[in-house]
């Protein structure tokens, strides 16, 4: 399970190995803080494994590659160094959008970060949480339709 989620996300063999470290942490998280009266640990577990997975994907993002002998080193840092502050000051137009998170069931709320922020489509979520397709998007739809309800308050 661990190891697919890797090649889901990238066929770069190095790249994935990481990735796959970072799903078995998932996985370690999955077996830690599993809830059998919520469900199956297989969708939890899967859920976890492509979160861990994504955040370091995300992380990754952030990191600065400086090309090694190249003059113009120093002038691509500052470029990216400044590319990336400035996504940190939009990120921070953010925080509406964590509230209204919060109002939501944790399941609701995981659905929203899954499609919005992670880019997954409602054909991966349903198929990552093991649901029906029209399942997923109506209960996504519900949650979108809360979310609006408590922002225009």
């Amino acid at each position: 399970m661990v190891a697919a989620a890797a090649w889901r996300r990238t066929s770069d063999p190095d790249l994935w190995k990481d990735l796959v470290q970072e799903g078995f942490l998932g996985l370690a998280d999955a077996c830690r803080d599993f809830d059998p009266s919520r469900g199956a640990f297989r969708s939890y577990a899967k859920l976890r494994i492509d979160g861990r997975i994504l955040r370091y994907l995300d992380y990754r993002v952030d990191l600065v590659h400086v090309p090694v002998g190249s003059d113009d080193a120093v002038e691509l840092v500052d470029e990216d160094v400044e590319l990336i502050e400035s996504e940190r000051r939009d990120a921070g137009r953010t925080v509406d959008v964590e509230d209204a998170l919060s109002i939501l069931a944790p399941a609701a709320a995981e659905l929203v970060r899954m499609v919005f922020l992670h880019g997954f489509t409602i054909s991966e979520v349903s198929e990552t949480l093991d649901v029906p397709y029209e399942t997923c998007r109506s209960r996504l739809n519900a949650a979108l339709q809360l979310m609006r309800e408590w922002m225009q308050e």
